[in-house]
C-alpha cells in the first residue's frame, strides 16, 4: 500500500496498525540522522503514551550532535524481546539493506509496518505508509500520531521539529510544504526551545568536523568545468584528522552550495571496506537515480550509497555518472 497526503484510509491502517499491537521494536536506518533519530524517538514516546511498550532498535548509535534527544529514549543494537512477540515499525528505511544488523530484528516480528518519505522505497512490509511528498518522515509519524490522538509534550516536539529541520535543510528545500509548516506550528505549540534546537543543529561546528571540512575542501575535485564537486576522505585520513565518521556529515551539502556546484558528492570509507557516497545536486540532477545503481536510494537532491571499490575507481564511477547525468538534463 502507498500512501500519499489524501490517503485518508492508508493513514487509517497505519493508526490501526498501531493501536492493535501492545509491543514493538521500532527500526530506524544504519548511521542514523536527525530525521530518522527524531520519529523513531517521537513514535515510541507516542505509543508509550497509551501505555504500550516500545524499543528503538539500530545498528548505529545517534551522532553526537543529537545529544539532545539522547536522553529521551535508549537505543538498542539488537531487539530484548522474543521472536514473534512483537510488532516491528521500519521509520525513515528505503529497503530492508538499510537496516543493517536490526533486519533480523524487522523480520523476527509478528507484522511489520514501513513509514517512509523516500521515493526509492521499496515496499517492504506487509503495510507501507509511504508518502514521497513529504518533507521527513517525522512529518508523517507526527501526523500519525496526532491521529491516534496521543496529547504531545515539549519532548515530542523537539523530536518531530528535529526531523523535520534536518531533512529539510532548515526548511529550505523543495521537499517543504504548507503541511510541513503545519506540523512544525503544532510541534512548537508543545513549548520546546526552539533557540536552543536551532542553535545545536545549525550554528554550531565540532572542533573535528572543521578539520575534516577544511580537508576535503583542499581535496575536492571540480569536473565539468566546477559544475560537478567530488571529494573523499579514508579512515586513516580521518584518524589523522583526529575525526570519526559523523565528523563528515554535511560535506556534500557545503560542496553543492558553492555558487557553481550543481551536483556533489563526498566519499567515506568504511570499516567494513568500500565507500559511503553522499550525493547532492541543486536542481538539475536527480541524484536518486545514481544511487540506485548502487544498490542505494533517497531523494532527488539528496541521495546516498555504498561503492565496494577500491578508492580511484569509487571516485571515478561517482564522478563519471554525475557529469554524464548534467550533460544529460
Amino acid at each position: 500500500m502507498t500512501a500519499t497526503f489524501s490517503d485518508a484510509a492508508a493513514c487509517r491502517s497505519a493508526v490501526d496498525f498501531l493501536k492493535r499491537y501492545d509491543r514493538f521494536a521500532l527500526i530506524c536506518h544504519l548511521s542514523p540522522d536527525g530525521d530518522a533519530i527524531g520519529a523513531v524517538f517521537l513514535l515510541k514516546l507516542a505509543l508509550e503514551r497509551l501505555g504500550k511498550i516500545a524499543c528503538v532498535c539500530c545498528q548505529d548509535p545517534p551522532p553526537e550532535n543529537l545529544t539532545m534527544l539522547s536522553g529521551l529514549c535508549e537505543v538498542f543494537a539488537s531487539c530484548p524481546f522474543d521472536t514473534n512477540s512483537y510488532a516491528a515499525v521500519a521509520v525513515d528505511c528505503g529497503d530492508l539493506g538499510r537496516l543493517g544488523t536490526c533486519r533480523s530484528v524487522f523480520e523476527g516480528a509478528v507484522d511489520t509496518l514501513n513509514i517512509d518519505h523516500h521515493a526509492t522505497n521499496e515496499f517492504f512490509a506487509r503495510l507501507n505508509h509511504v508518502e514521497s511528498d513529504a518533507a521527513a518522515a517525522s512529518e508523517i509519524v507526527w501526523r500519525l500520531v496526532r491521529a491516534m490522538g496521543v496529547p504531545c509534550d515539549a519532548d515530542m516536539g523537539l523530536c518531530a521539529y528535529v526531523g523535520m529541520a534536518t531533512d529539510s535543510g532548515n526548511f529550505s528545500f523543495s521537499n517543504v510544504t504548507p503541511r510541513t509548516f503545519l506540523a512544525v506550528s503544532q510541534a512548537l505549540e508543545t513549548g520546546f526551545d526552539l533557540p536552543g534546537a536551532a542553535n545545536r543543529l545549525f550554528r554550531t561546528r565540532t572542533l573535528p568536523n572543521a578539520r575534516v571540512l577544511g580537508y576535503c575542501l583542499d581535496h575536492a575535485q571540480f569536473l565539468c568545468g566546477g559544475r560537478v564537486a567530488v571529494t573523499c576522505i579514508t579512515l586513516a585520513e580521518l584518524q589523522a584528522l583526529l575525526a570519526k565518521s559523523e565528523d563528515v556529515e554535511g560535506i556534500s551539502e557545503f560542496l553543492r552550495d558553492i555558487d557553481c556546484v550543481e551536483a556533489s558528492a563526498c566519499l567515506r570509507e568504511l570499516e567494513a571496506g568500500g565507500f559511503k557516497a553522499s550525493l547532492r545536486s541543486s536542481d538539475r540532477v536527480d541524484v536518486s537515480v545514481i544511487a540506485q545503481k548502487f544498490g542505494g536510494g533517497g531523494h532527488k537532491r539528496a541521495a546516498g550509497c555504498t561503492l565496494h571499490t577500491e578508492k580511484e575507481e569509487a571516485l571515478r564511477n561517482i564522478s563519471g555518472l554525475l557529469c554524464s547525468a548534467l550533460r544529460e538534463v
